[in-house]
């Protein structure tokens, strides 16, 4: 047929095999909304800090919030205290974590949901592609599964 692509993968079956880091399948994701091409950080240590903090919410996350100081102390085992600090900026800027009454003044944050399914689908993605059995609603025409 003129004009025919080939076959590409789905969204779940593409990954690199020349990238160490396992962060290859965040900046396609983003792409769509990315200000500039160096909008999504290369560095492992960012994506784990956002784990870490995504974990301690579900852990010990209250209706009170966390303050900075037990957030930091969270992350202190997967990352400096610079590195926890320059992604505190962003996660702060980028509402992954807010204020608990949404003043900028307060000093007590929560964990945004929306974040917490970023980090879901980027795991998702992470995993090696055998053992990502994409759901029938995610392949297509409904189907028996």
């Amino acid at each position: 047929m003129k004009g025919h692509l080939p076959d590409q993968p789905d969204l779940f079956s593409v990954q690199r095999e020349d990238s160490a880091d396992g962060l290859e399948h965040i900046s396609p994701f983003a792409a769509p909304v990315a200000a500039s091409a160096n909008a999504v950080t290369d560095d492992p240590v960012a994506l784990r800090i956002a784990e870490t903090i995504r974990d301690v919410f579900g852990d010990f996350g209250s209706e009170h919030g966390l303050s900075r100081a037990e957030i930091a102390q969270a992350c202190a085992a997967v990352a400096s205290a610079d590195a926890f600090d320059a992604r505190f900026r962003v996660f702060t800027k980028l509402r992954l974590l807010e204020s608990l009454r949404g003043k900028a003044h307060d000093q007590r944050y929560v964990f945004n949901p929306t974040s917490g399914a970023a980090l879901l689908v980027y795991e998702r993605l992470g995993r090696p592609a055998a053992s990502r059995k994409s759901p029938c609603c995610w392949t297509g025409p409904a189907k028996a599964c």
